[in-house]
């Protein structure tokens, strides 16, 4: 064959049966057929490479969300039930009270002190550094107090599971010499009480497991459709020409 050929209704049937989807078309010549990286042989073959990397992609996330799906629910589950818990400085009332809990840690307030301003409280400190530069640009005595504050709830969730509320919620601060390291002294007490808040939290246990179900479920289907294209193009490469000459030896007349 010499020049570009159009290939017969019969040779047409017959290629598009053979190649992936993407590649059919309704009408093909001998210049689809070239020896080289633009031939159609190479593009297949680049394409079920792709496929490959695809494959071993979704098996892998597929690996993951088996292994430690349920682990991130569960901490999705503790997060939210954390986020729902409801603190007062009050003596417990319509609750029952299951332990004692305390947390202290130290934050840099960034501009040292002229002195112990805790003796009169945290009022007085703030007042003081109202003119601070660091409060006007980002607060961070707030941000110091509400770091130790989510560690405090988090350690009262880890001990007491079944906590939905904390009562006799009290703060303490000391400072440490005139540095602008303050220690953070938080307690309160454990209790289990009415908390609508927590009602959330069961549905949305549930629609966490629904959906990493059907991740499973999409990733699944993905690994079997790609398995199949990749099967596909396995058994049938060995009948796709490489070259012109190839055309009627493979694909008939």
């Amino acid at each position: 064959m010499f020049g570009k050929v159009i290939l017969s209704p019969a040779q047409v049937e017959k290629i598009n049966s053979i190649v992936p989807e993407k590649f059919r078309k309704d009408n093909w010549s001998s210049k689809d057929f070239r020896q080289s990286d633009l031939g159609l042989w190479s593009a297949i073959i680049e394409h079920r490479d792709k496929l490959n990397k695809n494959l071993i992609s979704k098996k892998n996330e597929l690996i993951f969300l088996n292994k430690k799906g349920e682990e991130e629910i569960k901490q999705k589950i503790v997060d939210l039930r954390i986020s729902k818990i409801i603190l007062f400085n009050i003596e417990p009332f319509d609750a029952k009270p299951i332990g004692m809990v305390d947390i202290g840690m130290v934050k840099r307030f960034n501009s040292p002190s002229t002195g112990n301003r805790f003796e009169t409280g945290m009022i007085g400190y703030a007042i003081e550094q109202a003119s601070d530069e660091v409060w006007a640009k980002n607060n961070a005595q707030e941000n110091a107090l509400n770091e130790v504050k989510t560690e405090f709830i988090k350690k009262t969730a880890a001990l007491y599971p079944e906590c939905n509320m904390i009562f006799k919620f009290e703060s303490e601060f000391r400072e440490m010499g005139s540095t602008g390291n303050v220690f953070i002294y938080l307690k309160g007490t454990a209790s289990i009480g009415d908390n609508n808040e927590m009602i959330d939290v069961e549905p949305q246990k549930k629609k966490l497991i629904e959906e990493l179900k059907h991740k499973k479920e999409v990733l699944t289907k993905q690994i079997d459709i790609l398995r199949e294209k990749i099967q596909f193009i396995t058994d049938n490469i060995g009948k796709i020409p490489r070259s012109k000459s190839d055309i009627v030896k493979m694909l008939g007349k």
